[in-house]
């Protein structure tokens, strides 16, 4: 398990070459988001992906347990910060985000 965490913690790292907080920065009330700003939610979410877990509660569960995975995501996440987060985003950012991503 600890090569899988260095694999997805050095995923995560090559994340901040991508300039996704700009495509967020857009959005008038980004600059509110103080706990779960949208370039860190896209780490979260792509995290989300790796571990395979079908249930966002399984995603802080591994949070929790590993320290490194909460580093290189900036700290620790509240499962209702990311579900408010997730709720409240405008689906044409993600998408931008991702596409960002998926062009680097």
């Amino acid at each position: 398990m600890s090569e899988s965490i260095t694999v997805i913690t050095l995923l995560l790292a090559a994340l901040n070459r991508v300039p996704l907080q700009a495509i967020f920065d857009r959005d008038p009330y980004e600059s509110r988001r103080s706990a779960l700003p949208g370039a860190r939610l896209v780490k979260v979410l792509v995290l989300y992906q790796m571990i395979g877990t079908a249930k966002l509660r399984g995603l802080i569960r591994t949070l929790t347990e590993h320290a490194g995975l909460q580093a290189a995501l900036g700290g620790t996440v509240a499962l209702n910060t990311l579900s408010n987060g997730i709720a409240r985003r405008d689906i044409g950012q993600m998408v931008e985000a991702w596409m960002g991503v998926l062009q680097t």
